[in-house]
């Protein structure tokens, strides 16, 4: 017989104090759980007869939903420091850091940059991708080029995993000049006497 225990949905620690449900079986189906919420739940086993109970607080499991009831239990944590800014020739350095989550299942396998011009970035083709630990120290940098002069950039960066792509929102924005800047033609000097 196992008994099932879970905590609020808030985030916190199991309550081992309030049986959820028992059963015979290695499989159990909870009721539909509130979004958005982070669940524990944990399993223990116990006599058929004796009703004496183990007391594991090994065997449990993490369930993180978004407001849209969506799994984000297993997808990498966003990058971190994002900023982009203009080079020479027309081109858009995009730098950001790993998020350093060291769990196995949530270390990103790479990144995809998106973007948008003079709007929102398009989520649905990335401009670029980079394979995680291509970067240096956990930093990763590219450079986005065959940009238009004058035109508003919108950046956005997204870690994705063996279970799907974060759903990251932050958003850059920057504007890129192809052409250089006017040579000095002349430089006038004076000089100022004391008085």
């Amino acid at each position: 017989m196992y008994a099932i225990y879970m905590n609020d949905g808030g985030g916190g620690s199991v309550d081992y104090s309030l049986v959820l449900a028992t059963t015979s079986k290695t499989t159990w189906t909870s009721r539909p759980l509130d979004a958005p919420g982070s669940y524990k739940l944990a399993v223990r086993s116990r006599g058929i007869f004796s009703g004496l109970e183990e007391k594991n607080v090994d065997a449990v499991v993490e369930l993180i939903l978004d407001d849209s009831a969506r799994d984000l239990t297993d997808l990498p944590s966003p990058p971190r420091g994002m900023r982009a800014f203009a080079l020479a020739g027309g081109k858009l350095r995009v730098e950001w850091a790993d998020s350093g989550d060291v769990r196995p299942l949530r270390r990103p396998l790479g990144y995809r940059v998106y973007v948008g011009i003079d709007g929102p970035p398009d989520y649905t083709t990335p401009r670029a991708i980079l394979s995680w630990g291509g970067g240096k120290l956990g930093g990763y940098s590219i450079d986005l080029d065959r940009l238009t002069s004058g035109r508003a950039y919108q950046v956005g960066v997204r870690a994705y995993g063996a279970c799907g792509e974060e759903q990251n929102t932050v958003v850059l924005t920057s504007s890129v000049d192809e052409s250089p800047p006017e040579e000095v033609d002349a430089i006038c000097v004076r000089i100022l006497g004391s008085e």
